[in-house]
């Protein structure tokens, strides 16, 4: 089963609210000699977005707390606030707050904090050559207290009625830990 709702204009205020997630079964009458690496019973719950967005039409602030579905794909889910600003009309900065939310439960995996910020340059579509989008964003991740990863990206596309070009790259800012 697959969960995507979403509710605009809460109240008549700029508000939306956003639930995304998944959740499967596995049911296998037999697993072939493999039963050490398949069970007969597997399930899968993901909660990828349940978020709470503030978004005035001609305002200047963007605001999103909860479960968040970062749009950039190096951030990845996060369990916190992202605050957006409109520098120009095609120009936004922004940060983030929060932990490493855990949407597959992997063994060994130790949750921490993320925070970070970004620049995203985007023409809406509204000239040629067509939608262009472009974010550079700056990342530091946490395994429990300790330092686990700090990284900057890059993510743009370009996309047209027939065709669409997406890139992203991350480096990794190797340090001495």
């Amino acid at each position: 089963a697959r969960l995507d709702f979403t509710a605009w204009e809460i109240g008549g205020h700029p508000l939306q609210f956003t639930a995304r997630g998944r959740s499967r079964q596995d049911l296998r009458p037999q697993t072939l000699g493999f039963e050490s690496l398949l069970p007969r019973d597997e399930r899968h719950d993901r909660l990828y977005e349940v978020a709470l967005r503030y978004e005035p039409g001609r305002g200047r602030v963007i605001v999103e707390a909860g479960r968040l579905g970062v749009p950039m794909l190096g951030i990845g889910y996060l369990d916190g606030v992202s605050a957006e600003v409109r520098a120009r009309k095609t120009l936004r900065f922004g940060g983030f707050f929060g932990k490493r939310a855990e949407v597959d439960r992997f063994t060994g995996f130790v949750s921490g904090n993320k925070y970070g910020a970004f620049a995203r340059l985007f023409n809406g579509g509204s000239s040629w050559p067509g939608v262009f989008d472009a974010s550079l964003f700056g990342v530091r991740e946490f395994a429990g207290a300790t330092v686990s990863r700090e990284y900057l990206g890059v993510q743009s596309r370009l996309a047209r009625k027939s065709f669409q070009f997406s890139q992203w790259m991350e480096v990794d800012l190797l340090r001495d830990w």
